[in-house]
């Protein structure tokens, strides 16, 4: 139905969005392939990312830790030049 169209559409896009990200951010990008339950990270090329529609029915994604953490900011000072100083910042 409907949310099956909206939900594939949605990892289509994650799909494309990984193979762009992965010249400046390789692991990110290569664990985020492999969430989408994808293999064979190393053998994408960036002109796949032209394509839509490649991701296989019924595939099974996975969770994890966030890949982009929010940053919070530091509650001892306005702004923190440097996140060491932080006390919050946990190293």
């Amino acid at each position: 139905g409907r949310l099956d169209t909206v939900l594939s559409n949605l990892l289509e896009s994650l799909r494309i969005i990984t193979i762009r990200i992965a010249p400046f951010m390789p692991r990110s990008a290569a664990e985020m392939w492999s969430r989408l339950g994808l293999d064979n990270f190393d053998g994408v090329r960036f002109e796949q990312a032209k394509d839509w529609g490649i991701l296989p029915a019924g595939t099974q994604t996975s969770a994890g830790d966030p890949l982009f953490p929010k940053v919070e900011k530091c509650p001892k000072v306005e702004k923190c030049p440097k996140v060491e100083k932080c006390p919050k910042v946990e190293k």
